[in-house]
């Protein structure tokens, strides 16, 4: 029945719950939400929807629910109110592993002939955690690098003048060279092994470089100084 003079009034809902449920938590806050009655027919929001899942599978993400107006005839409209809430979840997320920057390349290998450059990087910018995946790709790469030719082994050398006093083998056994010569700067092997391990060849940095043994004293002599 239709009344002679309609009439609106504004009734205001309110709700505030906490919820818990195993590892989820969420808070709802304070909602206001309007019913509008006309007479004794009254347009309202329906119920609501239940909570959507967490928007994550781990750590803090959101959830969801949606209410629908209802018109007069009591039927669903297009209209929804949509309540928004935090959810979080007691479980560790995994973290996929990042390489760091490549390390500049190393020192040639030889002294003389074909030799390489080594540079690196590492799976630790993160590492992985909570089964993350695993870096993709190596952590080492290599180019060649040569600083010069080797020198030949001088015609018609006699190898028995290496069994002579004050005599250096080289590394091939197929020369010998003074042992004053070793590691002078200067390649005088034909493989090179007489300046081998003795200085960074072609440091990229540009630093100076030392004979091992020069390393080793001033090692020494600063654990004299400590």
């Amino acid at each position: 029945m239709q009344h002679s003079q309609d009439h609106e009034d504004r009734h205001y809902l309110r709700e505030m719950r906490l919820f818990h449920s195993g590892t989820v938590t969420l808070l709802v806050l304070c909602i206001i939400v309007p019913a509008i009655v006309h007479g004794d027919v009254s347009s309202a929001w329906g119920n609501w929807d239940s909570w959507s899942a967490c928007s994550v599978t781990c750590g803090y993400g959101s959830i969801t629910k949606t209410g629908y107006w209802y018109n007069e005839e009591g039927v669903k409209t297009n209209e929804t109110f949509v309540q928004h809430s935090g959810c979080y979840l007691d479980i560790k997320c995994p973290v996929d592993g990042n390489w760091t920057m490549w390390s500049p390349y190393s020192a040639c290998s030889k002294p003389c002939g074909q030799g390489i450059r080594t540079r690196n990087r590492y799976c630790t910018n993160p590492r992985p955690l909570n089964g993350g995946n695993e870096c993709l790709g190596g952590g080492s790469d290599q180019t060649n690098c040569k600083l010069d030719d080797c020198p030949p082994i001088p015609p018609n050398f006699d190898i028995e003048t290496c069994k002579q006093p004050g005599k250096l083998w080289c590394k091939s056994k197929r020369m010998c060279v003074e042992a004053s010569e070793r590691c002078d700067r200067k390649v005088q092997c034909h493989d090179g092994s007489d300046e081998s391990l003795c200085y960074k060849y072609g440091n990229s940095a540009g630093g100076i470089t030392l004979p091992l043994t020069s390393i080793a004293v001033l090692i020494i002599l600063f654990i004299n100084l400590i």
